[in-house]
């Protein structure tokens, strides 16, 4: 078995059946018109094109709640309570609370404009404004200085230029932006879905094993490799553009003779779907079905079956969730579930992870608790609107650390200005001032005493 033309398999059988709806309740391509009216001979490209407008539908909503873009700015907030035990076992002594809050406007991975503020117990103690360009790096220190440093983005990196291209081209301009994503996937599934063509239905028809078999009407379709083949070449061409998604060509392709995919459904709701050929001599197909007892994924060889996953329901409120792995099942519990509201829980080794889900208007709220060999972590997770807030207690072996709590919140790009005049970097340290400096300094040594020794290297470094 070639792995690539398993991920290949794979991932097709995703696009077909994931998010395509159920037995005769599937909405139809048709707007306004239901699955039990759609004709046989449309059956199949009718749920390809639900399932692609859904994913298009996805990523446009992504877009919209995360501000994400070519261009964009970002608040970020982290801060840390200390726990009084951590504050007395590592003499930070009245030390209760760190606080970070940086602005972030991004024009690519290496044009920027950030500010920084870092507070102890709500006191700022260091502010930082720093401005990137593709080439040099202004830094300054606003509370003394009204002037900015400007050095190389090799001086101040410590890398080569051709590191620095390779280190943004990999993550960040090397990837795509939503709106390519759109574009891609909106060429890619109208062209896959244009290379079937309808073959026959045939009723009463059986599929699946044991709780997850059922009989219903099979619809097929076919497409040729000499139609696939230039559909998947292109979008391994386009995906090529991004070296951050480090896409090889499919070398597996040329081993593809057909693929057929057929689409079964009954009454009671039931559906599955059937994806796969020939590929070099061997009959290999990967099959997904939504049974009453739940969902099913297995790769087929040969008639040789390997379960991937599969979902077992207790009721209509309790079930399972299993990952099958050589090494190990992965299961994850589900109880209470809604259509607004989930518990989770799952073990894996020493780890024991549970969480509550609900959905709200704009994105959902979770509660979670994590318990890993002695390590506990408990707190909540909200993701709404174009903003992101989690807040975690953590503690070990009864030691309580404190909470963290991370708040990010996407919004318009704020446009900014490099500076046209700027200082060396040991100007710009010779005329900071110092008086200031070393004043602000001994307030906070007198207040934090733990900070004294790394101070002193600062102190030295801006001193004259």
């Amino acid at each position: 078995m070639k792995r690539k033309i398993w991920s290949l398999l794979l991932c097709l059988v995703l696009v077909c059946g994931c998010f395509a709806g159920c037995g005769s309740k599937e909405p139809n391509d048709n707007k306004g018109s239901s699955a039990s009216t759609t004709k046989p001979e449309e059956m199949v490209t009718s749920q390809f094109k639900t399932f692609a407008r859904k994913v298009t539908d996805a990523l446009k909503d992504m877009k919209a709640s995360t501000g994400a873009g070519s261009s964009q700015g970002t608040d970020v907030k982290l801060s840390m309570e200390i726990g009084p035990q951590l504050a007395l076992n590592y003499g930070l002594g009245d030390l209760q609370k760190i606080a970070l809050a940086m602005t972030i406007d991004s024009k690519s991975s290496s044009e920027m404009h950030l500010t920084s503020d870092l507070s102890l117990n709500d006191k700022s103690i260091f502010g930082l404004d720093m401005i990137s360009d593709k080439e040099d790096v202004y830094v300054n220190l606003p509370a003394y200085s009204p002037d900015y440093a400007k050095m190389s983005l090799e001086d101040a990196s410590g890398m080569t230029n051709t590191e620095l291209s390779k280190l943004f081209s990999d993550q960040a301009d090397g990837l795509p932006t939503i709106d390519d994503l759109i574009d891609i996937w909106s060429d890619f599934s109208d062209d896959f879905i244009d290379c079937f063509e309808y073959q026959e239905m045939v009723k009463g028809i059986s599929i699946g094993e044991g709780e997850y078999a059922f009989k219903g009407d099979k619809y097929i379709t076919k497409a040729s490799a000499e139609d696939v083949k230039p559909v998947i070449e292109k979008l391994v061409k386009e995906l090529k553009k991004f070296p951050g998604l480090q896409v090889t060509t499919f070398k597996g392709l040329e081993e593809l003779e057909e693929i057929t995919v057929s689409y079964f459904k009954n009454k009671e709701g039931e559906y599955a779907w059937k994806l796969g050929g020939q590929v070099n001599g061997k009959s290999m197909y990967s099959v997904l079905i939504f049974a009453k007892k739940g969902f099913q994924f297995y790769a087929e060889e040969n008639e040789k079956k390997d379960i991937l996953a599969y979902s077992a329901k207790e009721s209509e409120k309790k079930g399972k969730i299993v990952l099958c792995d050589r090494n190990g099942d992965i299961t994850i519990n589900y109880d209470n579930y809604s259509e607004d509201h989930v518990d989770l829980s799952m073990e894996i080794n020493d780890i024991k992870l549970t969480a509550k889900i609900d959905k709200t208007e704009d994105g959902f709220k979770s509660e979670f608790d994590l318990d890993a060999m002695g390590f506990k972590a408990s707190g909540t997770v909200n993701i709404e609107n174009r903003k992101i807030v989690l807040s975690a207690t953590a503690s070990y072996l009864g030691m309580n650390f404190g909470t963290i709590t991370l708040e990010s919140k996407s919004r318009t790009f704020s446009s900014y200005e490099v500076p046209s005049s700027s200082l060396s970097s040991q100007n710009w340290s010779l005329g900071l001032d110092q008086k200031k400096m070393q004043e602000d300094l001994k307030n906070l040594v007198e207040d934090y005493p733990f900070l004294a020794e790394p101070l002193s290297g600062l102190s030295k470094l801006f001193g004259k």
